[in-house]
């Protein structure tokens, strides 16, 4: 601990000698991969292939995942969809529906505000299982 804190201290000293300052040099970082070359290339891709992904269009552009994803997200403003279970509604469901909200209406008063509305929830697979936690598109 006590020889990186000297490392350190040397490095900062040695900044200061050379520039006069103890910040950081202008242009030490790394240079930007993000190019306006490389962002067309990646918005022809996901035009073609909505599904693809990250790593496969890292492997298709040649640079790294991390870079795709910033491109994906900063430039082309693109974010996975998350897939949502619904119940699925009848005919016979939509005047039960218009109903049950015309009778709130007329019932909402502000002692109602007070009250606590409790769901019981249930998951029903007709179709086979779905894990949500891991489906992104």
């Amino acid at each position: 601990m006590r020889t990186l804190f000297r490392c350190t201290l040397r490095r900062v000293v040695q900044v200061f000698r050379d520039t006069g300052s103890a910040g950081r040099k202008e242009g030490t970082g790394l240079t930007t991969k993000r190019t306006p070359e490389l962002t067309e290339n990646v918005r022809q891709i996901m035009d073609d292939a909505p599904r693809t992904s990250l790593r496969v269009l890292s492997q298709l552009t040649g640079v790294s995942v991390g870079t795709c994803q910033k491109i994906v997200k900063k430039d082309l403003h693109l974010f996975p969809y998350r897939l949502t279970c619904v119940q699925e509604l009848f005919e016979v469901d939509y005047p039960r529906r218009v109903t049950f909200c015309r009778w709130f209406l007329q019932n909402f008063h502000d002692d109602l505000l007070d009250k606590t509305f409790f769901i019981d929830e249930a998951w029903f697979y007709l179709n086979g299982y779905v894990n949500l936690q891991n489906m992104r598109m």
